[in-house]
């Protein structure tokens, strides 16, 4: 009984529902009120790293994606006060979107976290820009973060339902299509 709620949580079958749920809450939340519930957050991180556990993947990929957040973290606060000279990290990023980050950070493997955050990031700044010049009354001035990260993170997880050839914790693929196997 206790494999086949595995195997049905493993495949997607259960959880990737309940994940997209949960993170169309988040965009919901964010778009809607500039901030998210932090019970909804603590279900998506305690979702991601249900699936994480169930996967049977290697623990270092969370000490190397939360190595990459610490890194990252470091990096903008740094950067903020150099440039504001103000160490209110909280002024320029929500706790919405950390916690978010940490949800993450159980979703994928190292390089593929690094290909998730970098082009999320990106893309949530395309999206943002594209909808300031396309709806006039958009008047979101700080980007929505967890709320565009989280649509590339269901497209992440539906594209490996629905391709036999890609996971979210293998990098095999992501190398090979590199050249660098």
């Amino acid at each position: 009984m206790l494999n086949d709620l595995t195997n049905l949580a493993t495949t997607g079958t259960i959880l990737l529902p309940v994940l997209a749920l949960l993170i169309i809450v988040v965009f919901w939340q964010d778009m809607k009120e500039r901030q998210v519930s932090l019970v909804v957050l603590l279900l998506l991180l305690l979702g991601c790293a249900g699936r994480f556990l169930l996967s049977g993947e290697p623990g270092a990929y969370l000490l190397i994606n939360s190595s990459f957040l610490l890194i990252h973290g470091i990096a903008l606060y740094g950067y903020l006060f150099v440039k504001y000279r103000t160490l209110q990290l909280g002024s320029y990023l929500g706790a919405g979107d950390v916690l978010f980050w940490l949800a993450c950070l159980w979703c994928f493997s190292p390089l593929n976290f690094l290909l998730f955050f970098l082009s999320s990031l990106l893309g949530a700044l395309l999206l943002h820009l594209f909808l300031c010049r396309l709806l006039n009354n958009y008047k979101h001035v700080y980007i929505p973060l967890a709320g565009f990260q989280g649509l590339f993170l269901i497209f992440a997880l539906v594209m490996e339902r629905i391709s036999p050839h890609w996971s979210t914790y293998n990098d095999y693929p992501l190398l090979k299509t590199l050249g660098l196997t």
